[in-house]
């Protein structure tokens, strides 16, 4: 069965935790498999991209430990000192996050307005050239971008990429090509606008999009830009994102179970309202969250129990209805009135 979960990984594939990392040998250090461990006191940094190592003031080291200090992309390099948590990851530029969403951070040291890790034996190098810490992908709270030469979401010279708004919905306003912008969160399309009904552009969906820090309600397509960010940016979503800890059925508003079709322990979805329904079999009223994408080929069975699933992360819903709504006796009232 197909398990629709490529919008919460749209969202947060470059956050949730790496099992391991395969094992890489470096001048640095003879890696071995790494294990994510946010607690690890000494742990590893996987780098991004090549980077040179450099001292306490920022100037580059051509000597660290028998090596050029010119470290390989890919390569593990044992950092110095201590996770820590994190309760707001806005507080810090670069942090990261288990499955569960709970954050933490490697303090880094600020050089020239730029931020390094300690790896110890005097050597830093640059937390925008890590991709992940301890097996947990590194995430940034802002970064630079530049629109591409060609924008897909171009006006009829091909000169400037079209915005999206805090809808989901493409925009009158343009950026020309070639300008710079800060970004400060990712999200798709349909997180914004609560529905998979999204409109079509050059026979495809494009669906990633990054917020604009200056203008909060503005966004600009992945695929408008010249390069996409080496790190994820903290997620965004105009609805919510669960995780489901048992086995969820798919239901309908009349409290009938669908197919076999169901979600597993683990997996992630998006949710776009609550309510609650009676179901006959169990005869009471129990509360559900309607989901995006449902996997089940019977039309309209698009909810599951609450009780099967946690908050992850995103707005938090209220009911749109009471249990005794939704009762017999009050549906018989009402039907009679």
């Amino acid at each position: 069965m197909k398990i629709n979960k490529k919008l919460f990984i749209s969202l947060v594939a470059g956050i949730l935790t790496i099992a391991s990392i395969a094992a890489t040998t470096t001048n640095i250090d003879q890696a071995q498999t790494t294990t994510s461990n946010v607690n690890s006191e000494q742990g590893k940094l996987t780098l991004n991209h090549k980077t040179r190592v450099y001292n306490k003031k920022g100037k580059k080291k051509y000597s660290y430990l028998k090596t050029n200090g010119l470290l390989k992309k890919g390569a593990l390099v044992r950092y110095v000192g201590k996770i820590k948590a994190l309760s707001d990851p806005n507080t810090k530029r670069y942090s990261f996050s288990d499955e569960d969403m709970n954050w933490y951070y490697l303090p880094y040291k600020t050089i020239k307005g730029k931020q390094y890790y300690n790896i110890g034996h005097g050597g830093y190098i640059k937390a925008v050239n890590v991709d992940s810490i301890n097996g947990n992908r590194l995430v940034t709270n802002y970064v630079t971008v530049t629109i591409a030469s060609w924008p897909f979401s171009s006006d009829k010279d091909f000169t400037k990429a079209r915005l999206v708004n805090n809808k989901g919905e493409f925009t009158d306003k343009y950026v020309k090509k070639g300008t710079k912008l800060v970004v400060d969160r990712f999200s798709n399309r349909e997180e914004l606008a609560g529905t998979n009904k999204i409109d079509m552009l050059d026979n495809g969906v494009v669906l990633e999009v990054y917020r604009i820090k200056n203008n909060k309600n503005l966004f600009v397509l992945r695929n408008d830009l010249k390069t996409p960010p080496r790190q994820s940016l903290i997620p965004y979503t105009n609805i919510m994102t669960v995780k489901f800890v048992n086995d969820a059925y798919l239901y309908n508003t009349k409290g009938e179970l669908g197919d076999e079709s169901r979600f597993r322990p683990g997996d992630t979805v998006s949710v776009t309202s609550l309510r609650y329904i009676w179901v006959p079999e169990d005869k009471k009223a129990e509360l559900f969250y309607e989901v995006l994408d449902s996997p089940s080929s019977v039309l309209n069975c698009n909810f599951v129990k609450v009780s099967t699933a946690k908050y992850i992360f995103g707005k938090h819903l209220k009911p749109v209805n009471t249990a005794a709504d939704v009762t017999p006796a009050n549906i018989e009232k009402d039907v009679k009135e």
